[in-house]
């Protein structure tokens, strides 16, 4: 990113004066600015900032990683709030930089060691983990579950469910659910609040969310409730 002071005088007219394609916006943290709308691939977009008497432009498509000026214009259309871009090769950081805000009401700008909620994409990082520990003969992907969280030997399976009261019956599982099984979806296991309508009421009993704002919770606690359901 490169930067440079513009030669031309803060306006406050109409958006004409800056030329085609310029629009003048306010900013509470970084006070009026001038942008470029042209999304014609030879325009380099700049924003002109005006923080007191300095006026810098700022070159957003130079060095830019095309993914990262995506996220730049999604934040100037008000299609996201803000984000960050991480790209690691041969175990270097090759490409690190954070656009649009933190907090969109008081415009706290985004910074690159925010934390973010990633929801499903849990799953991956598990996954990867998992996967790592494999290699290094920590485990095998056929072990049972039970080998690392005791709770879950000796589970029973879901035979017949009262919806007008939420009791059930269970029969005792045929195997015991294994580490492979999990990674493919396949352990029988449900999914709280937007599983089954059997699997939600079960688990809504026993504290069991999908993770999501769960407070004064441990996640070994939560597993080992777990274990212990259809």
């Amino acid at each position: 990113m490169q930067e440079a002071y513009a030669p031309m005088k803060l306006n406050t007219g109409s958006y004409s004066n800056y030329g085609f394609g310029w629009m003048l916006q306010t900013d509470p943290v970084i006070g009026k600015y001038v942008y470029h709308t042209g999304d014609n691939p030879g325009y380099k977009t700049m924003i002109i900032r005006y923080p007191g008497q300095q006026k810098t432009i700022i070159l957003l498509n130079n060095n830019a990683h095309p993914g990262f000026n995506t996220i730049i214009k999604w934040v100037e259309k008000g299609w996201m709030q803000g984000g960050t871009a991480l790209i690691i090769r041969n175990g270097k950081i090759v490409y690190y930089k954070a656009a649009g805000y933190n907090d969109l009401d008081s415009r706290t700008p985004m910074q690159k060691e925010n934390i973010f909620r990633i929801a499903s994409q849990t799953k991956a990082i598990t996954s990867v983990a998992i996967m790592i520990l494999f290699e290094e003969g920590k485990l095998l992907l056929d072990d049972p579950v039970s080998k690392y969280i005791p709770a879950f030997k000796k589970q029973q399976v879901l035979d017949k469910f009262n919806p007008t009261d939420t009791t059930y019956t269970t029969t005792p599982a045929k195997k015991e659910i294994t580490i492979r099984e999990l990674l493919t979806h396949t352990s029988g296991l449900g999914y709280a609040q937007i599983g089954s309508k059997e699997a939600n009421a079960i688990y809504a009993k026993h504290d069991l969310t999908a993770g999501l704002g769960v407070q004064n919770d441990k996640l070994l606690d939560a597993m080992n409730r777990l274990a212990k359901l259809p």
